[in-house]
């Protein structure tokens, strides 16, 4: 079906597609105001809204409208013709179109519109809803963050309860975390949005704005975050955002001024696609939309400030706290430093002025590692997503960072960026009417999601009992002795044909397991942010028996593994944790990958010493004393666990932290600037 255009089955015939009006524009720039942030006893209170809003009961509820819905499907629906079944849906289309702007709830023609649509996936898509499944769009209709397990059909899911928003032509994004899985969801579920009168379209990076606004014109949009966020600020910049929507509207009528420079038809409802993922990890740092400056004398400054931190001795010159990502010059760093820079001319005799320049050259150098941080791909330096593991082109470090690292590596240095319009996402998602989101992952998070988003989880439990079993933590001293203890493991599953897929923090990690695996003679498929042309396809075969995987991250996260029988005999899918990362949620995640769906699977976790974690989560002091506790190698006992859990904890508090900092910069830049205030 094409991108934008009307179904003409007899049923979608009575349904209102896209009834243009003056009014377009108001509601393309229109939003609601994002509440104020609890704080003191107000905080207090919110808290005990949001634990009564997760209560149990409320799934029990659910749960008995999802069975009196099923129930109406096997007694009525199933039974109806293809035309009659066609009939129905524009009943329940023309319903919700009058009710297009009422309170959400419950009601009787809610409950048979879902039989409908639950009856309309199985014979369009042949595949019938379970329970489960309804119990979760029920929820995402009614502004819940759902939690179900990796292969419970999230996506199905989520274009049931997108439905109901479509067919009141209200706009309707649904984001995922990347733009390989929006337009396979757009593609995959295109038959089924056709068969109950709605148009579907994606945006992906390197669309043209045509296509872009062309697409944003359907009922149900796929999307991602970034891409979603960025097409809103522009269209802000495009009708000076210090006017209101409605004076915006009123002098484009009086003047008869094109509205052609708007992509988005309007921000309204949206459902987030592994929402843990896009309204945590990569809230973190906010989106900002630059154009560079010419600044020749600035890049000359970078190029002089790695020349002089060259000579600066580790410990001597300069301290690092790893805890903080820091660097502090001693007083003898800042002596040499003084003696370096006493041949140039005046601009580096200011004391401040040299010192910033050549810690920013240091942070470049002890933090910023290349295949971990970036790759250097021709000749441009391509920032690593840390949370997904994958690339981000046309993205860069803010604050001069971006033009240090190039001049680490010796490349070009590109010119800096002037920030032209900047928002943070935890903002952004409060502008909507209505906000859902699922993940496999709500439990760790569900506080933040409500103070932020107000968010209520909601706990599915899965179609048929988790089958995973869970092997004892094996420890290493050293970093060297856990790799080679891996080796021994994937050797022993490889020789049973046992299919295994290995979680790894880095491209370097993935780098240095994939040599070790060649080593010892075992085949393997590498998945990293440089070779990611098949992720999907390799992440699905990663099931088939024998089959050995190397993943960073969340790589192939919305893609499901399937076992083959074999596989399912011997035990089903191995996973390996080559450490833990910053955030208990992603850990998880991983062990998410395997024993879906009543499969069999398992789970062994490797740590050492050495581990990332460990540097990057403890106090220095803490970190340095921390050998005394690893003498034996082995099972991990409860003592030797604990630094990990620890500072796993102490990351994602700090992680916490940077996000609400970026929340009240955004607030602070609103209150200063009237950045956007127009569109409250």
């Amino acid at each position: 079906m094409a991108v934008g255009t009307k179904v003409t089955t007899a049923a979608t015939e009575q349904i209102s597609i896209m009834i243009q009006q003056p009014s377009d524009l108001y509601h393309s720039l229109h939003t609601s105001t994002p509440k104020r942030l609890h704080t003191g006893v107000d905080l207090i209170a919110h808290k005990f809204v949001g634990q009564y809003k997760r209560r149990s009961v409320i799934f029990k509820k659910l749960l008995s409208h999802a069975e009196t819905v099923d129930s109406i499907v096997e007694r009525e629906v199933k039974l109806l013709t293809d035309t009659e079944l066609q009939q129905k849906v524009a009943q329940h289309a023309a319903y919700f179109r009058r009710k297009a702007y009422s309170d959400l709830k419950v009601n009787k023609e809610l409950l048979s519109a879902l039989a409908t649509l639950v009856e309309v996936c199985r014979r369009t898509l042949g595949l019938r809803p379970h329970i489960e499944q309804i119990v979760g769009a029920l929820g995402l209709y009614l502004g819940h963050l759902v939690e179900m397990a990796t292969g419970e059909g999230k996506s199905l899911t989520a274009s049931i309860a997108a439905t109901l928003t479509g067919w009141k032509n209200r706009p309707c994004h649904i984001l995922t975390v990347n733009s390989y899985l929006a337009e396979r969801d757009a593609l995959e579920f295109s038959e089924y949005y056709a068969e109950v009168g709605l148009s579907v379209g994606y945006v992906t990076d390197g669309m043209s704005q045509d296509e872009r606004r062309n697409h944003y014109k359907s009922h149900i949009v796929y999307t991602t975050s970034k891409e979603l966020l960025a097409d809103f600020l522009r269209d802000r910049l495009a009708f000076n955002q210090k006017h209101t929507a409605d004076q915006i509207m009123i002098r484009n009528l009086v003047n008869r001024q094109s509205t052609d420079r708007l992509v988005l038809r309007g921000i309204d409802t949206v459902i987030v696609d592994e929402a843990d993922s896009i309204l945590i990890d990569e809230a973190i740092s906010p989106l900002i939309i630059s154009s560079p400056v010419e600044n020749q004398a600035f890049i000359d400054s970078v190029k002089v400030a790695k020349g002089l931190s060259s000579p600066l001795q580790l410990s001597i010159d300069y301290e690092v706290d790893a805890e903080y990502r820091s660097i502090t010059l001693t007083t003898a760093g800042k002596e040499k430093l003084k003696e370096l820079a006493a041949p140039l001319h005046g601009f580096w005799h200011g004391k401040d002025r040299r010192e910033e320049l050549v810690t920013q050259s240091l942070i470049a150098k002890e933090f910023f590692i290349r295949d971990k941080n970036y790759i250097v791909q021709d000749g441009k330096v391509i920032i690593i997503d840390e949370f997904t593991g994958r690339l981000t082109p046309g993205r860069s470090w803010s604050n001069g960072l971006h033009q240090s690292v190039e001049a680490k590596e010796e490349i070009e240095i590109t010119y800096p960026n002037e920030t032209v319009a900047r928002m943070s996402f935890q903002k952004f998602f409060r502008y909507f009417k209505s906000l859902s989101g699922m993940t496999g992952t709500a439990k760790e998070s569900s506080s933040e999601f409500w103070n932020i988003y107000e968010l209520p989880s909601l706990l599915i439990p899965p179609h048929k009992p988790i089958n995973r079993k869970s092997l004892p933590i094996i420890f290493r001293k050293t970093e060297k002795e856990k790799w080679l203890a891996i080796i021994q493991s994937v050797q022993g599953l490889y020789g049973m044909s046992r299919s295994v897929l290995i979680g790894v923090r880095t491209i370097q990690e993935s780098n240095t397991l994939s040599a070790l695996l060649d080593g010892a003679s075992i085949p393997h498929q590498l998945l990293n942010a440089v070779k990611h042309e098949d992720e999907a396809d390799i992440i699905r075969e990663a099931g088939i028996n024998g089959r050995v995987t190397i993943a960073t991250n969340m790589a192939g996260r919305g893609t499901d593994i399937k076992l083959d029988e074999y596989s399912k005999n011997l035990g089903g899918l191995h996973i390996i944790l080559s450490g833990l990362n910053d955030s208990g949620r992603i850990d998880r995640q991983l062990m998410g990958r395997c024993a879906r769906q009543g499969d069999p699977g398992s789970v062994q976790v490797f740590l050492s010493s050495d581990d990332e974690i460990l540097k990057g989560g403890l106090p220095p002091a803490a970190y340095k004393s921390i050998n005394k506790v690893f003498e034996y190698s082995g099972h991990s006992n409860y003592l030797q666990y604990l630094p990990f859990r620890i500072a796993q904890r102490r990351l994602e508090k700090k992680a916490q932290k940077q996000r609400k900092s970026v929340l009240k910069a955004d607030n602070w830049l609103e209150e200063s600037l009237t950045f956007g205030s127009g569109y409250s």
